[in-house]
């Protein structure tokens, strides 16, 4: 599962949306579009879609189903003969999104673009003019402006990706957080030094534990111990003490509270509860 901090990447995007004169689209790895859709700001697709939502949607299902089959990124022409691109952006090995880019108008297809949108306003009422005009507002589209687009867009993903505004839950938590942790159990563990191993910042760290865990970073490492110390108590013959000073709390008594404040109970009370079990 990827989970990204919606609002700083939405802001990303919606600064590239604005520089390239286009709308930017997430689809996940499911192909269900997520609330960083709607970046629009040119009027011609949402007009439209007003009468043949079906053909978008099935313009953007097949991009999506064609794209999940490779890595590299392309364009093609939606069912209204406009130009989007789409590229697959990979997380970790198994966790992927899609990124769908447009519209852009082909001058190529210019003629034929204006015939269509004379027989969609015949077929649907619409105001012919007007839709011309929002027609030639969308940005014209050449391949150099694709593989600028494509450089773009890849550098914003590579940097959200390596500041954890894009992360596999999974990846970050199992694969980097809790190793640490387990690495340092019998320490009193210090944020400024998860940072430096992890090469975050303060707020970076605070930030994707949040996102990941709904809580802080001290509060999680503080769980994590107490989670493990409990199983301690229940299943090992070492005193209190001992399990105190195994997870990194030297003074028993901070210990006590801050398992009381975890648990609900206090250690010893577990300790009893086991021996009266066996």
């Amino acid at each position: 599962m990827i989970e990204y901090n919606f609002k700083v990447l939405s802001k990303l995007l919606s600064s590239l949306s604005l520089l390239i004169k286009a709308n930017v689209s997430i689809f996940d790895e499911n192909g269900t579009s997520s609330d960083a859709r709607n970046l629009n700001i040119f009027p011609f697709c949402m007009f439209i879609k007003d009468d043949v939502r079906k053909k978008c949607a099935i313009s953007d299902k097949m991009a999506i189903e064609k794209i999940t089959k490779q890595d590299e990124p392309f364009y093609y022409y939606c069912h209204f003969g406009l130009v989007e691109i789409i590229l697959k952006f990979s997380v970790d090995a198994k966790s992927s999104f899609y990124i769908l880019i447009g519209p852009f108008r082909d001058p190529k297809k210019y003629k034929e673009n204006i015939e269509h949108i004379k027989e969609y306003c015949l077929l649907f009422k619409k105001n012919e003019k007007d839709l011309i005009k929002k027609y030639k507002a969308i940005p014209s589209f050449s391949i150099n402006k694709y593989q600028s687009i494509i450089d773009m867009i890849t550098i914003i993903l590579n940097y959200a990706k390596t500041t954890k505004l894009i992360a596999s839950k999974d990846n970050f938590l199992e694969k980097e957080l809790d190793p640490y942790i387990n690495k340092h159990l019998n320490e009193s563990i210090r944020v400024e030094n998860i940072c430096k191993e992890l090469f975050l910042s303060n707020k970076q760290l605070e930030r994707v534990v949040k996102l990941y865990s709904g809580t802080t970073p001290k509060k999680y490492i503080l769980k994590y111990k107490v989670d493990r110390a409990y199983n301690d108590i229940r299943y090992s013959e070492n005193t209190l003490v001992e399990i105190a000073e195994r997870y990194g709390f030297i003074d028993y008594n901070y210990f006590v509270r801050v398992f009381k404040k975890i648990k609900g109970v206090l250690p010893s009370d577990v300790r009893k509860e086991a021996k009266e079990d066996n």
